[in-house]
């Protein structure tokens, strides 16, 4: 039978695929809270777009967090709301992203599972 590239080095490709799945995930998840710390704090100082903080200290840090859980799993209990123009159209962005992350997540387990059968 004709070995497969990773096979021949004895990788387990599965844990090697569900490994670049949640690396991926941690990348996007850090670089939407890096966005969102930057428009919260640096954009204008006066408005509050996502949350009711001014500056940043572990309050604010952990509801911002909360804030891109929430959204990116589309939960959305609504306590947190965006008020500003800037602060909805990242708002879509990071559902959409939950929603495509999601959908990806769920396609390559199964194809893992297809793969494993053969």
């Amino acid at each position: 039978s004709k070995r497969g590239k990773w096979q021949k080095y004895n990788i387990n490709t599965r844990a090697m695929k569900i490994k670049s799945i949640l690396t991926w995930l941690f990348i996007i998840m850090i670089n939407l809270y890096s966005l969102l710390v930057f428009i919260q704090f640096n954009m204008t100082t006066d408005t509050w777009h996502f949350i009711p903080a001014t500056i940043f200290n572990k309050e604010s840090a952990v509801d911002l967090l909360y804030y891109l859980v929430i959204t990116f799993t589309t939960v959305g209990f609504g306590d947190i709301q965006p008020h500003t123009l800037m602060a909805k159209m990242i708002t879509i962005l990071i559902a959409i992203s939950g929603m495509l992350f999601t959908g990806i997540f769920v396609a390559s387990i199964l194809t893992l599972e297809e793969d494993s059968k053969k």
